[in-house]
């Protein structure tokens, strides 16, 4: 019987520390994934913006960076993984994500 309970009390220790660090690696992956899914957006939105040569301050649409047909700058639409809709903004703006994370972390290191 103290055998089991030894057992029980080791695996609790372990899931104890277990269990919070895999949920903070899920949500940093997930942050990360938005975050580069941003990037890809700035590019796309960019690489438009100077082939059309268009002022800074032009904002494509969805449609002229990921065209029905898969022939834009990106192959498909970028689908946040938590649920969030990203808005692309003007060339001279960074796109964003509905739930909060924009490309300037990347530049800020965050």
């Amino acid at each position: 019987m103290v055998e089991i309970m030894f057992t029980v009390f080791i695996i609790g220790i372990l899931l104890s520390v277990a269990v919070p660090n895999f949920i903070q690696a899920r949500r940093q992956a997930v942050r990360k994934s938005c975050i580069s899914n941003l990037h890809k957006i700035d590019w796309a939105k960019d690489a438009y913006i100077m082939d059309n040569h268009l002022y800074l301050d032009a904002e494509p649409t969805p449609a002229q960076l990921y065209p029905d047909n898969g022939t834009g700058y990106l192959r498909s639409v970028p689908t946040c993984n938590s649920g969030g809709v990203y808005t692309i903004n003007p060339g001279n703006q960074f796109p964003v994500c509905s739930n909060g994370a924009t490309e300037q972390h990347i530049i800020g290191g965050d």
